[in-house]
């Protein structure tokens, strides 16, 4: 609580003096003696007298919709301090109130801008005091969502939501929203990770992405709420969606692996090799220093095109630039030991990978041929999955088998057995 006490510490009551009616004098002397809810019955009595007249003038409902909102804001500073303390306090009496103070400067505001008869200027008299009341209670719902986390989550994450709107208030000009917003942004984006994180627990898929577009207007989290986002979008069925967010992940999040991963396979499962390369060179063209492109368009060309030497160039390239991806290594791996299996299931070799198929004495040197490119490949092959085991040794779905398959061509046996332990367990 040390956090909310330190920003409830700049709420204190102002002082309240408008005016020269009956009503605001008595409403001063109730203030006087801090009978705020005496000060808030008062208001509603006279703006129900308001509405019966024909001809209220609106600064006489901008001068009550300010004292109205200042009695609102009273009541609530006491709870918010108790909440503050860890004590019990009034919840609703802290929720409806907050809600009518900010209603009622809204208003105020309104009617303080109308001109007295159509034609004339606006004479504005409250708007530095309706600014002042708002102003105190920026930070109202972040703290009702805290006050609400233990007990009811849904309205904690809507409150944390509703906080970061807060700033957009018609009391201010929008460039006073601005300067709002500058100040507070990183509190806006903790507190619409808040949310969002309320909401995804909840499985409240459609709240938890509103709240995500928030998060992600800055780089808070951004990591975790991309994935969140893209499980919320594939709950909901709404594949295009998801595209374009792996899109955006993958052009704004560094730890993008995940995210390529994902829309590689999907491309991959729905045989669009033209979005897939497509994507893969707009974002080479866009970010050619980083090797996230490279390894895109190696992957395009393994997995989709079977074009191995085509992949091992771009893999390559990506590798230059990120000597210790282990993806990267994986892909080159495979771009060998790939091409080696096409090379045997297509017929290219004559004799490799047939084994029992007697060599001619003629072929002999074919033969020698044929078996020093298959063994240079997987010896090429061993050296990236071995380098895959040393940046990931704990992850032994990445190279075990690979590495079996490579051992057991050359003829390693011992190191076939070893990869062959861990794939038994």
């Amino acid at each position: 609580m040390k956090k909310i006490l330190s920003l409830i510490a700049v709420v204190m009551v102002s002082g309240l003096a408008y005016g020269q009616a009956a009503y605001t004098f008595k409403f001063e002397n109730l203030a006087r003696k801090s009978r705020f809810a005496s000060c808030d019955s008062l208001i509603s009595v006279e703006l129900e007298k308001a509405k019966k007249k024909e001809n209220t003038k609106a600064t006489k409902y901008a001068e009550l919709y300010n004292l109205g909102s200042k009695a609102a804001f009273s009541l609530v500073h006491p709870e918010l301090l108790k909440g503050a303390a860890g004590n019990p306090f009034d919840t609703t009496l802290f929720i409806s109130k907050s809600e009518q103070a900010l209603d009622y400067a809204a208003l105020s505001h309104d009617y303080d801008m109308r001109p007295a008869k159509p034609g004339a200027e606006p004479n504005p008299k409250f708007i530095a005091a309706n600014k002042e009341i708002v102003m105190k209670m920026l930070d109202q719902w972040y703290f009702a969502g805290f006050f609400f986390l233990e007990t009811d989550k849904a309205r904690a994450a809507e409150y944390f939501l509703k906080y970061t709107q807060a700033y957009k208030h018609p009391v201010f000009t929008q460039a006073e929203q601005d300067s709002i917003y500058n100040v507070k942004k990183d509190n806006y984006s903790k507190s619409a990770f808040n949310a969002a994180w309320t909401y995804y627990e909840l499985k409240d898929w459609d709240n938890m992405l509103k709240a995500a577009q928030v998060v992600l207007k800055d780089t808070f989290n951004m990591h975790t709420t991309y994935l969140m986002t893209c499980e919320a979008l594939l709950v909901k069925g709404d594949t295009v969606n998801w595209l374009k967010t792996l899109e955006e992940a993958i052009a704004r999040d560094k730890n993008n692996e995940q995210f390529i991963e994902w829309q590689q396979a999907y491309y991959l499962q729905t045989e669009n090799v033209a979005a897939a390369e497509q994507t893969a060179l707009r974002y080479i063209e866009l970010h050619p220093e980083d090797a996230t492109g490279y390894f895109m368009m190696g992957a395009v060309e393994l997995n989709m095109k079977k074009n191995y030497a085509k992949s091992r160039e771009y893999s390559e390239k990506a590798l230059s630039i990120a000597p210790n991806n282990y993806r990267i290594l994986v892909n080159l791996g495979a771009s060998y030991v790939n091409e080696m299996l096409a090379k045997v299931s297509s017929g290219a070799f004559k004799y490799v990978g047939h084994p029992g198929k007697a060599v001619p004495s003629k072929d002999k040197a074919l033969y020698d041929k044929e078996l020093a490119e298959f063994k240079t490949s997987y010896e090429k092959a061993r050296g990236y999955y071995e380098k895959v085991r040393e940046l990931e040794p704990s992850n032994s779905r990445l190279w075990a088998y690979p590495l079996y398959v490579c051992y057991g061509n050359l003829g390693m046996e011992a190191n076939a057995n070893e990869m062959k332990s861990y794939l038994d367990n």
